[in-house]
């Protein structure tokens, strides 16, 4: 496999990853909405992308807090369309918060196929 994850940076790329996330949840609302995933982005959020092949595989998104005084990052979501993809984007949604000093809450929603 060769995985290659970015961050999500600007709104060509949180389309894509609202995008990906109505692919995945088809009969369901909005997971991650565009203008709320953007305003999140905005003020310090987490977003990114997974890709194999230049194909968009997965996508992770998590919005800072605080939770009991200490500043977090809440995994909202994580979805993906290959088994395995769920647990690197994981390992590097921990190494971005680790690098920010954030203690990492996760909770929301969860492909199955992670």
């Amino acid at each position: 496999m060769s995985l290659e994850i970015r961050l999500v940076e600007d709104i060509d790329q949180m389309t894509k990853l609202s995008d990906f996330f109505n692919v995945v949840w088809s009969d369901g609302p909005d997971v991650v909405s565009f203008d709320l995933g953007y305003a999140l982005l905005h003020v310090g959020g987490y977003a990114s992308l997974a890709y194999e092949n230049n194909e968009i595989v997965g996508a992770s998104f998590g919005a800072r807090g605080i939770y009991n005084g200490q500043q977090i990052l809440h995994s909202h979501v994580t979805a993906v369309t290959v088994p395995g993809v769920g647990f690197e984007l994981k390992k590097h949604q921990f190494a971005w918060a680790k690098q920010l000093d954030l203690d990492r809450k996760s909770t929301r929603l969860n492909s199955s196929h992670i």
